[in-house]
């Protein structure tokens, strides 16, 4: 899956499934997208086993993970992701 597939995904209208955009792996729940962000303090590609244990259906990283249970999408920019991800689930305000 690509980053753009996974925003299509997110857009649907709210009357459908759609995955839920975590940025905190303590908030993760069964079938969200969890999307791995390094900041100056944390980097959330530590997170990625507790957010996969905790249901993540899809990682959104910047480097290259191996996840078993979840769909792996790997981009140059986790911020920017998670801005167009974050974007889209709010229908673009």
């Amino acid at each position: 899956m690509t980053l753009e597939q996974l925003l299509r995904l997110v857009e649907k209208k709210p009357l459908v499934w759609r995955p839920r955009v975590c940025s905190d792996s303590r908030n993760v729940r069964q079938g969200d997208i969890f999307v791995a962000v390094k900041g100056s303090k944390m980097d959330g590609h530590n997170f990625i086993g507790q957010a996969a244990v905790s249901g993540a259906r899809y990682i959104v990283a910047q480097q290259p993970v191996q996840v078993a249970s979840a769909e792996v999408i790997q981009t140059d920019d986790t911020t920017r992701a998670l801005g167009l991800l974050s974007q889209a689930y709010y229908n673009y305000p």
